[in-house]
């Protein structure tokens, strides 16, 4: 059975929750999300507060978007990491990746999406059957099994940390007001932080 493919309908509904979506992180990274509000939000797009409520139940629920988008960034890119040979050199592109779009997010929306995380019940990070932790976990696992990194640490607490390691970068780059290259840091970071997964560090080596 074939997916059906969608209306012109719908396609619009998508572009126009997408020009919302757009818009907000564009007037929060602007005035921080405290000072925009929906209305501003609708004036600059052109819809009615009706046609905002109708993607999005609140503000709020622009932060829940920005998980669900960044999990769809890497399912798109997915097939792009995998084509580096080695585990290692995929994790620090996944990461070079993860940088490039923190950074495009902004300081004010991530620094949002953070607060959020920590106020709200629903743990968006700590979901482990998301892309972003299912596709760094996959790379991981299949590294140990190819013998390209340590087998004595589990797979999943290896992307666990990993994902640790990367937030709490992207945190302090939010402390600092992009003082800094995110994606660049975040590159070079990682590539110390992979030293420590080569094989030959594990416990059980010769």
């Amino acid at each position: 059975m074939t997916n059906k493919k969608p209306t012109s309908r719908q396609l619009q509904a998508l572009r126009t929750k997408q020009k919302i979506f757009d818009i907000a992180l564009k007037l929060i990274n602007t005035y921080g999300y405290d000072n925009v509000t929906v209305e501003q939000i609708c004036k600059e797009v052109g819809v009615s507060v009706g046609g905002f409520y109708h993607h999005f139940k609140n503000k709020d629920e622009i932060i829940v978007e920005s998980f669900k988008q960044i999990d769809t960034f890497f399912e798109r890119m997915a097939p792009e990491v995998r084509a580096l040979p080695g585990a290692l050199d995929r994790i620090v592109y996944y990461f070079t990746l993860f940088g490039r779009y923190v950074t495009v997010q902004g300081v004010d929306f991530t620094s949002q999406l953070m607060k959020s995380e920590l106020s709200t019940t629903e743990k968006f990070t700590l979901n482990r059957e998301r892309a972003i932790f299912t596709i760094l976990h996959d790379i991981v696992r299949e590294g140990q099994a190819k013998g390209q990194m340590r087998q004595d640490i589990p797979a999943e607490k290896i992307t666990a940390d990993l994902l640790r390691f990367a937030r709490g970068i992207a945190i302090h780059w939010c402390i600092s007001r992009g003082g800094y290259d995110l994606e660049q840091d975040l590159t070079q970071a990682t590539k110390i932080y992979t030293i420590g997964l080569k094989p030959e560090y594990g416990s059980h080596s010769s």
